[in-house]
């Protein structure tokens, strides 16, 4: 298998009727699908698999992922991922032929993880280098420092 370009996220939008959907994300088991289920106000909460959701179906394309705890509305979105262990799948001894397909299976696990890391990376909180000689304090909002979020 190749891996296309972006295959570690996938989005789901509700209609009020579906409860299943083809999800192009690449996984190897069932058991590294993250999915976070947002509401029309934003706000993103986790589900769980084989309690609000379930994987079936799993190709080199992507999988089928059902709801089963609740419908998704119009306007409603799931936020489907893979978060892959940082392992080493290949075992490599010394001296002897790698059959292709090994070979491909490891690389296409480094890409997966790669896009992983870089998903995660933009839903992180990034600041500023600060320039020599500027202080490395964080300024606080007063607002927001007295607990008044």
């Amino acid at each position: 298998m190749t891996i296309a370009n972006e295959v570690a996220y996938g989005k789901a939008a509700g209609n009020d009727v579906a409860t299943s959907w083809t999800i192009a994300v690449s996984i190897r088991v069932k058991d590294t699908v993250v999915v976070q289920y947002e509401n029309t106000s934003g706000v993103l909460s986790a589900l769980t698999l084989d309690v609000d959701y379930t994987v079936t179906g799993i190709t080199d394309d992507g999988f089928t992922l059902t709801l089963t705890s609740f419908l998704l509305a119009t306007g409603e979105y799931l936020h489907v991922r893979s978060e892959e262990d940082f392992t080493q799948e290949l075992p490599l001894p010394a001296g002897s032929n790698y059959p292709a397909d090994t070979i491909e299976a490891a690389f296409d696990k480094l890409t997966r993880l790669a896009q992983q890391l870089k998903l995660t990376l933009t839903q992180c909180i990034k600041l500023a280098l600060p320039r020599v000689g500027d202080s490395t304090n964080l300024e606080i909002d007063e607002d927001l420092s007295e607990g008044s979020y």
